[in-house]
């Protein structure tokens, strides 16, 4: 009997030590996990970010600029009936 109550005391000691190891195994490739997705994100973020910017300057690159002394003189084509 004797034997049987210590093998159960060691067996549930050993059970508590495996488990805790796996928890801390489980916490670290859950934290990498959230490491690697939150960079991604960041890159993902930077690049629509440079992407914007280099489509604005090469809007603006195309833009005409305003004259102020330019008057618009009607001519017979603007009035097409």
């Amino acid at each position: 009997m004797k034997s049987t109550a210590l093998f159960a005391k060691t067996y549930r000691r050993n059970f508590n030590r495996n488990a805790q190891a796996q928890v801390s195994i489980e916490l670290t490739a859950a934290l990498i996990g959230c490491i690697l997705l939150l960079t991604g994100i960041l890159k993902i973020f930077y690049w629509i970010n440079d992407s914007i910017i280099k489509q604005q300057v090469a809007y603006q690159s195309t833009r005409i600029t305003p004259n102020a002394d330019f008057t618009y003189t009607p001519s017979k084509l603007d009035f097409v009936k």
